[in-house]
């Protein structure tokens, strides 16, 4: 996806934050055109009609809230990103959020340097959270008894795990270890299928759980 090419979508019930989003953004350079939806119904009839790349998506809106879209949105268009961005934190939310897969999370009073930070690992392949939610992670952690038995991982993917608890990209992991960029994506996705997390938030728990990295 060539960065000068990127059509992002913006859904929010809130027609000044619509407008204020998109300033921010395009302020980066990076959009070739940034459209806007009011709920969940508006972002899946947009998606139907427009090619999209990036997804800005509230959580609460009338009609169909931001869960329920980004669910139909990962069936009806995997190869779209969706970066939440909302003022709700409440772990129901932020949970409900992230077993949809949502790329990134972020809160409305994060600052531009934030956003652009999730934007550019999110179109690196890569997952950002914010520290609200973080925070949010690592309770789930504490109260979390499903979490899968501690597995056999190498000296070499425990440190790969550790760097992706704290938020490194793909490319910052590449140049701190000294490896291949492919080596990492081989050691992210075994670490996802041998912890049987689906995302970067349950090899966070998982890490938490098992003393791998620490509160």
């Amino acid at each position: 996806m060539a960065q000068n090419k990127i059509v992002g979508l913006i859904v929010d019930d809130h027609p000044l934050f619509r407008t204020g989003l998109k300033n921010v953004l395009l302020k980066m350079h990076i959009f070739q055109k940034i459209h806007e939806a009011k709920d969940g119904v508006d972002a899946l009839n947009k998606i139907n009609e427009i090619p999209i790349d990036l997804v800005f998506m509230d959580v609460d809106m009338p009609n169909m809230n931001g869960v329920e879209a980004t669910k139909q949105i990962s069936v009806l268009a995997p190869h779209i990103k969706i970066i939440a961005i909302t003022m709700f934190c409440e772990p129901k939310y932020v949970l409900e959020m992230l077993k949809s897969n949502v790329a990134a999370y972020l809160v409305k009073d994060s600052p531009p340097t934030e956003i652009t930070r999730a934007i550019q690992l999110v179109l690196q392949g890569d997952q950002y959270y914010s520290s609200k939610v973080q925070d949010i992670i690592v309770n789930s952690a504490k109260d979390n008894d499903n979490i899968g038995k501690e597995v056999a991982i190498t000296a070499m993917q425990k440190e790969v795990l550790v760097l992706l608890c704290n938020q490194y990209s793909t490319n910052e992991i590449v140049e701190k270890l000294n490896i291949a960029r492919n080596t990492v994506n081989r050691h992210r996705q075994e670490l996802l299928d041998r912890t049987q997390a689906k995302n970067l938030a349950g090899l966070v728990i998982y890490a938490l759980k098992h003393k791998i990295i620490q509160l």
